[in-house]
């Protein structure tokens, strides 16, 4: 692969990583600053759920499902190696969900080789 692609693939990873330390931050901050426990049906809003593992979950506006992933995601990074055990295929999730973290040190001891 040519220089340019590496540096490519080293920004989409790097874009990446820095979109799950965002989501990260959120998640702690609804965490910290949110509700905890499941809420009614009618409540606005995201709260924070422990229900064997945490968890977010998101009520009450347009996209509360895709928020409530968005808030889940980072915690995925933690929770699906433990899962594999009980669902191999969670190996592929897993594989995929980690990739960008090898991928950007690689790509960058590519760049760096090259520029010598």
């Amino acid at each position: 692969m040519k220089t340019k692609h590496w540096m490519l693939i080293k920004r989409l990873c790097t874009l990446y990583i820095g979109i799950v330390v965002i989501l990260l931050l959120s998640s702690i901050m609804v965490f910290l600053f949110g509700d905890y426990g499941v809420k009614p049906p009618d409540s606005v809003g995201c709260y924070a759920y422990d229900a064997l593992l945490i968890g977010f979950g998101c009520s009450g506006f347009n996209g509360a499902e895709a928020v409530a992933f968005g808030l889940n995601y980072p915690l995925y990074h933690l929770y699906m190696p433990i899962f594999i055990i009980w669902r191999p295929v969670n190996a592929f999730f897993t594989l995929a969900m980690y990739a960008p973290y090898f991928l950007v040190f690689i790509a960058h001891h590519k760049v760096v080789s090259a520029r010598v």
